[in-house]
């Protein structure tokens, strides 16, 4: 398939330095934020989590990403959804249909930022004993593997809606996951049929072990002056990007993307970015090792378009998102997309066919196919009243 360079906006980590108050992402900010990313063109946004949020030195609570993803499903009709969901003490099993049905919620549009931060208080919310730091990238390889294997337990044809016979699904083409890992086992099927990407796109840190679609890739920071470098340092950042996205690159299976992470800040209205930040200097928008630009539109254009050379995407970090995404949407992608480096996504693309990515073939369905004996079958009724017996 046709691979674009592929442009997401993170949505949280700007929201809360943007809202005011202790919910610093409500609802309507969330659905104005995605909307407003949507009309910018931007390939899909994602929805930054964490189960322990603290703010001014308190903890506070709101929806996971997975629901406030789904909640602008319906609203929207390109973009792509990508929640974060920390996977290591969450059940594999809800984590599989979550994610199935904000798929189906966004007819195709749904992806998982898979995130694996073994936190005490993390698993403490979970009732879990936390898991060693060592073991995090191994937890989530078997929680990957889980949900993928639950995604594929109704085949694409399993519901068929007989009215004459009373029959809604065909149970030969619905199975049991069977799957056993480490620290715990997942049988199925999931409660839900298949989604229309087969399977949401799965995205992970580069380095992880587990089953990804595509792998995040900080622009790491060259020394403390490159965390704001300006328009006379793109060529020589770009060059670094490019070397070290070309090693990471090196280190991928084949047909898994890679995603660049880049923090951005926009000249705007006559107020230079770097002036923004530097009154913003202590918010947490952007993480220590990742590199974060400040500057006019066109030198960030420059930047994407030398980074869309090894990278098949970015993933943007807007140092203020009402200021930078409209900068964003209104003087940068216009010119990728004139440079034909970048497309917006179009209304009723799947993002697995915006990100050139194909639609998996269902496992048990292949294995059917192939005259493989399997018992993984739900059983009928009957055979369930006959094995009681």
């Amino acid at each position: 398939m046709t691979r674009s360079f592929a442009v997401i906006v993170e949505l949280d980590d700007a929201l809360e330095q943007d809202a005011a108050g202790v919910d610093r992402a409500p609802a309507s900010e969330i659905a104005r934020a995605a909307l407003a990313a949507e009309r910018a063109g931007v390939t899909a946004v994602s929805f930054q989590d964490h189960p322990t949020r603290i703010a001014d030195g308190a903890r506070y609570g709101r929806l996971d990403a997975v629901l406030r993803a789904a909640s602008v499903a319906p609203l929207t009709g390109s973009i792509g959804l990508l929640p974060v969901v920390h996977a290591l003490y969450n059940e594999p099993f809800h984590v599989a249909t979550q994610l199935a049905s904000l798929d189906t919620a966004s007819l195709g549009r749904g992806g998982w930022i898979a995130a694996a931060d073994p936190d005490a208080a993390i698993a403490a919310r979970h009732g879990r004993d936390p898991l060693p730091r060592e073991l995090a990238d191994a937890e989530l390889v078997d929680v990957v593997e889980a949900v993928r294997r639950l995604w594929d337990t109704w085949e694409d044809d399993a519901v068929v809606r007989d009215v004459a016979s009373g029959r809604y699904l065909d149970r030969e083409k619905v199975h049991y996951a069977d799957f056993a890992g480490e620290r715990f086992s997942v049988k199925g099927p999931s409660i839900i049929p298949r989604s229309p990407q087969g399977q949401p796109v799965v995205i992970g840190a580069a380095g992880s072990s587990a089953e990804l679609d595509a792998a995040l890739v900080d622009v790491a920071a060259q020394g403390a002056g490159a965390l704001a470098f300006g328009p006379a340092a793109v060529p020589a950042v770009a060059s670094a990007a490019a070397a070290s996205l070309a090693t990471a690159r090196d280190q991928l299976p084949d047909g898994v993307l890679l995603i660049a992470q880049l923090g951005f800040a926009l000249d705007s209205a006559g107020l230079p970015a770097r002036e923004r930040l530097a009154a913003t200097a202590a918010a947490p928008t952007f993480a220590d090792s990742r590199a974060r630009f400040a500057g006019p539109a066109h030198a960030l254009t420059d930047l994407l378009a030398a980074i869309a050379g090894i990278a098949d995407g970015v993933r943007l970090f807007p140092a203020h998102l009402g200021i930078d995404l409209d900068e964003l949407g209104r003087a940068v992608l216009p010119e990728l997309r004139r440079r034909d480096v970048f497309r917006s996504p179009r209304a009723g693309e799947t993002l697995r066919t915006t990100l050139g990515l194909a639609r998996p073939a269902n496992r048990f369905a292949a294995a059917r196919g192939a005259g493989e004996t399997t018992d993984d079958t739900i059983p009928s009724a009957t055979d369930r009243l006959e094995v009681a017996r």
